[in-house]
């Protein structure tokens, strides 16, 4: 009998933390290399630097304010707009 103990992750496609920044980060990218933008070509349309788009690519880090700022600059700004949007709940039943 295995006594490990069993990871529901492993089971289930529940995103945590690390697979959401990975997501965004490979979209980024991918986005990016698609728009045929250098990381300097894009840091010249965002207004963000080049070391900045560099370390957000390579250790994750980056600010929300720059995020927008690159977001703009790839037209992909819309998804900010409902980031915290409270979704409605219908009740089928008061």
């Amino acid at each position: 009998m295995n006594s490990k103990a069993l990871n529901l992750q492993n089971f289930i496609d529940i995103p945590t933390k690390d697979t959401i920044i990975d997501t965004i980060i490979n979209n980024f990218h991918t986005l990016r290399k698609e728009k045929k933008l250098s990381r300097e070509k894009l840091s010249q349309i965002s207004g963000v630097d080049v070391g900045v788009i560099r370390r957000f690519e390579e250790t994750k880090k980056i600010t929300l304010q720059n995020l927008i700022h690159l977001a703009f600059a790839l037209n992909a700004q819309d998804e900010f707009i409902n980031l915290f949007k409270l979704k409605k709940v219908v009740k089928l039943y008061e």
